[in-house]
């Protein structure tokens, strides 16, 4: 993990400046210019140096400054007294922890806690928080037993752990943890200052790639009510009574490449046989056996292994069934349900089995065949056990090419027939829902032409990977399309919402369904998806409460459940890039438009969605009274009457929490400048810009000083023959301007300015 985590820092980022500038240093504080997370590298007196969580001394040697690292014993918790308004608990003491920021170290930190002189008392955190509900907000709360001190141990998977004691206030009530992973404790730094960008240009030694920091004067703020720790220390397999050992894999066995080749099938893993043992994996030596076995469960796949002429085939087998039983003990630590879904049993083929292998004309030798459970013959791989096991592994795709195969395989016959009952088909399309959607960058486009009629397109599913091949199965993607149609006009006949008909819906619209699983394409909205749109729409009183996951959550646990707003919002968003024509446009406006009603124009990304596509429209066509009109609606709702705008504008971030308050606040004030910005480039007509002076005037309270912002209201109060106002604003937004990065921008400020005074703008 830290040699992908260096590898992101310093190999991902390209240089700004040559190593062949000029290095003299210079002291001061430099933020970066090429990383989003704007990682901060200060030289400060002393020959001292800051990166981030990094710091140490720093020695100058030629052109060139090496830096050392000293953060070796800093904590990687951060623990501070809550100021809870709470009751004191005489035996408890309340823990809050951000469940984003330490979920993935459930298993790897501990809380201790310590009664008078008895030993620490530690518990794992992954057992403290087993009742917690992993789809409940990101903030959760445990209760550890009230103590004078609290020890945290972080213990990563080689087995060092690092400890961190604090003493805890005498009267605390709550604390809030948080957890910083560092794995940045061993990188070696070298640089050079360049003079001429006031740029500091740093790279780990072991990457060509450096980072470039500039020069900033900011105060880092200091944590309020940061409690210190007593102590902090690190130690090597460290252990408590009754404390599980830790698993050792065997890549962590530390072997010196140079003065000794270690033949992995020889070394024994004492620590890890156990774990590994007891997970069981079907294997035989009686193909007719295995053959039967396999037969009871149609999710299971046998794999042949047929390698007669060599002599090790038994030692390269049990070698392999060990890695597999690695493998799905750690691939299970993640996804626990991996260990129970394994899909492979194995049975190893002997010269006696040759007239099956005649009879599906198999003559390779050595190969892999690998069957469904009835024994038809899916695939081969050439080659042996010992070369192509790694095919089985959980990090390759054979066995969602395999399950992908079956899906289509029972699914194909179904929504290929016509004559196929809208529930039958329902059943089918939701089948299709299990499989992973391809990502854009993997996407195939369907040839021109190729499906007319009733002609059929041949599609290898999945596409050859790696060393095998799956049989083709034949898509009419005419006849599925009308079937997904009949399915809509089908349950539109029901008022109520079929929630199962919705989610394929928000998937399909989505370019994440069928059409994204079965032909490897996107596409934009046609008829059957306005229609599907319309289905939910005029359900969507009862819909609008429920949350729909468009993708199978066991592939992705990262995708959030979503509201239908959202699952239309985006779609229609995504579908203006395909509108070829200003009526498609307007068709998706106008869907975008019954979303905003429906929700009191309250969701913001519907809003700034149906704004953006209005402005787009109205730059061309006809539509200025309806967009002002619909953002005088929106403004009013949620700003007019005297609002406190502020206030109001909170009360908006409430129920839209999807960006922090300061993103949010600044998405809304930039919408606002945008439509009364329109207002300024094409309206003569004097309600619109009263109306739109106003929406200004708002926006400046939201950010106050922003020359963009003043240059808009400037304007405006112009045109509606407001000069002295015109002029005092156009003033303030040069004044301002200093703040405007583009210099285009800035000097059409300054001849605004010029033109208000001179009568001619």
């Amino acid at each position: 993990m830290k040699k992908m985590i260096l590898g992101t820092i310093f190999c991902s980022l390209l240089a700004i400046t040559s190593f062949a500038q000029n290095k003299n240093s210079e002291k001061g504080k430099y933020i970066a210019t090429t990383r989003n997370e704007k990682f901060k590298f200060n030289l400060l007196e002393g020959n001292k140096f800051e990166l981030v969580m990094i710091y140490g001394d720093y020695q100058k040697k030629g052109d060139s400054l090496y830096f050392g690292n000293q953060i070796k014993n800093k904590s990687n918790f951060l623990l501070t007294a809550s100021n809870s308004t709470s009751n004191i608990q005489e035996n408890v003491i309340k823990v809050k922890i951000k469940k984003d920021q330490i979920l993935y170290y459930f298993s790897n930190i501990y809380i201790g806690t310590q009664e008078g002189k008895l030993p620490v008392q530690y518990k794992r955190l992954e057992e403290l928080a087993k009742d917690i509900d992993s789809s409940e907000a990101n903030e959760f709360t445990i209760e550890i037993p009230r103590s004078k001190f609290i020890y945290l141990v972080y213990e990563n998977y080689s087995g060092k752990s690092e400890h961190t004691k604090y003493a805890l206030p005498k009267n605390v009530k709550e604390i809030d943890l948080n957890f910083t992973y560092n794995n940045l404790s061993d990188i070696q730094l070298k640089g050079y200052l360049n003079k001429d960008t006031n740029e500091l240009v740093v790279s780990d030694l072991a990457s060509r790639e450096p980072i470039t920091f500039k020069l900033e004067n900011i105060l880092e703020r200091s944590v309020e009510n940061e409690i210190q720790p007593l102590e902090s220390k690190s130690e090597k397999n460290w252990t408590y009574e009754g404390k599980e050992s830790y698993i050792a894999t065997p890549s962590e066995v530390v072997v010196d490449s140079a003065v000794a080749v270690v033949d992995s099938a020889a070394v024994a893993y004492p620590e890890t046989s156990a774990a590994y043992e007891s997970i069981k994996i079907p294997t035989s030596k009686n193909l007719t056996k295995s053959l039967k076995d396999v037969s009871k469960n149609k999710n299971q796949f046998l794999v042949i292994i047929y390698d007669p002429k060599n002599n090790n085939l038994d030692k390269e087998f049990d070698s392999f069934i060990n890695d597999q039983q690695s493998d799905i003990y750690y691939y299970s630590l993640s996804e626990a349900k991996y260990k129970d879904s394994y899909p492979f049993s194995y049975v190893i083929a002997s010269q006696k089995d040759k007239k099956w292998f005649d009879k599906y004309k198999v003559n390779e030798n050595p190969v892999i065949v690998i069957t469904d459970y009835k024994g038809n013959v899916l695939t081969k791989i050439i080659g042996s056990i010992h070369d192509k096991g790694y095919l089985f592994s959980s990090y390759t795709s054979l066995k969602k090419d395999l399950n992908e195969y079956l899906v289509y395989k029972e699914t194909n016959s179904i929504l290929n027939n016509l004559n196929s009952s809208p529930e039958i088909l329902l059943k089918a399309f939701k089948k299709i829902e299990t499989l992973e959607y391809e990502y854009p960058e993997k996407k195939r486009e369907i040839p021109s032409g190729s499906v007319v009629d009733n002609d059929s397109v041949d599609y290898s599913v999945p596409e050859i990977k790696m060393d095998y091949d799956l049989p083709i199965i034949k898509w009419n993607e005419k006849i599925v399309g009308m079937n997904w149609r009949k399915v809509i006009e089908s349950y539109s006949k029901n008022s109520n919402p079929n929630f199962d008909l919705v989610n394929l819906i928000g998937r399909e619209i989505s370019n994440k369904g069928f059409t994204n699983q079965i032909f490897k394409k996107e596409k934009s909205l046609n008829e059957t998806d306005y229609l599907s749109i319309d289905y939910i729409l005029k359900r969507y009183n009862s819909l609008k409460e429920k949350t729909f996951v468009l993708v199978n959550p066991s592939l992705y646990s990262f995708e959030a459940p979503v509201k239908v707003d959202k699952i239309l919002s985006d779609a229609i968003s995504t579908n203006v890039y395909y509108s070829e024509t200003s009526s498609q446009k307007k068709n998706d406006l106008n869907i975008l438009s019954k979303v905003l009603y429906l929700e009191n124009y309250e969701n913001i990304d519907v809003v700034q969605n149906y704004f953006t596509l209005i402005n787009s429209l109205a730059e061309t066509d006809d539509l200025e009274n309806e967009y002002v009109n619909d953002f005088e609606t929106f403004f009013n709702i949620h700003f007019g009457n005297n609002k406190n705008s502020i206030e109001s504008l909170d009360k908006l971030y409430s129920v839209n929490q999807n960006l922090g308050w300061i993103d949010f606040k600044n998405s809304i004030s930039n919408m606002i400048n945008n439509v009364a910005w329109f207002v300024v480039k094409k309206s003569v007509n004097s309600e619109s810009i009263q109306k739109a002076i106003n929406w200004s005037e708002t926006s400046l309270i939201m950010q106050k000083n922003n020359a963009y912002y003043l240059d808009t209201l400037a304007q405006l109060y112009y045109k509606n023959s407001e000069k002295t106002k015109a002029l005092k604003t156009q003033e303030l937004a040069v004044k301002y301007s200093d703040m405007v990065e583009d210099q285009i921008i800035k000097n059409e400020i300054k001849e605004t300015l010029k033109k208000i005074k001179s009568g001619k703008l």
